[in-house]
């Protein structure tokens, strides 16, 4: 086990230089996902103002059990299809075109579903098709709903992101059992290099 991290690490510095300074990682088991900081920012910039759903495509590299996320390009949405609990992104081409690899998605549950549970947003039906069943929001938006471990399940990506706080977020893996507390993530998003704490925050 340590000379795979080990290996890993080296791997890492050979192909990242100067980038590592500005990655911050989250642990998963035998897992990896490696987050750079411009993402970070990013998130906590965009939480603060975003009063409604946004999604952007997250762009990287995968390597062995190892994501590396680089940063976050917006997709293509129109505003009217930017709504509180939900976003529809345009159905073809919804991810801009870069050199870099389409690693996964991220998009948010705002500030404004947090009071009454969520309830107010629509957070909460009586047939639980908008909210995962195990999981009790109790004023708290980092969980995935159906329809967020649907579209990840069909992506066929590698990492989901929610970002459900200014300096926090919930990261599930592809093939990682959903909504479990320990994935979710903490960070003062006012460091120039952040430190995730995970699991129960």
């Amino acid at each position: 086990m340590r000379r795979t991290i080990i290996a890993w690490f080296l791997w890492t510095c050979a192909c990242f230089g100067n980038l590592m300074p500005q990655l911050a990682t989250v642990r998963q088991d035998t897992a990896h996902t490696l987050l750079a900081n411009l993402a970070l920012h990013d998130w906590a910039l965009e939480y603060r103002e975003f009063h409604t759903e946004f999604l952007q495509c997250l762009y990287g590299v995968v390597r062995g059990d190892t994501v590396v996320v680089l940063y976050g390009v917006m997709a293509d949405v129109k505003p009217s299809h930017s709504l509180a609990t939900t976003v529809i992104p345009q159905p073809d081409g919804q991810c801009a075109t870069t050199g870099d690899s389409l690693v996964g998605i991220a998009h948010n549950h705002p500030q404004s579903c947090r009071g009454g549970n969520g309830a107010a947003c629509g957070l909460l039906t009586a047939d639980s098709a908008s909210m995962h069943p195990q999981d009790d929001p109790g004023n708290d938006p980092c969980f995935e709903s159906w329809p967020d471990i649907r579209t990840f399940v069909a992506s066929k990506l590698d990492v989901n992101v929610v970002v459900c706080g200014v300096g926090k977020m919930y990261i599930q893996r592809r093939g990682g059992v959903p909504n479990q507390r320990e994935d979710i993530c903490t960070y003062n998003p006012e460091d120039d290099v952040p430190t995730l704490k995970c699991g129960n925050p």
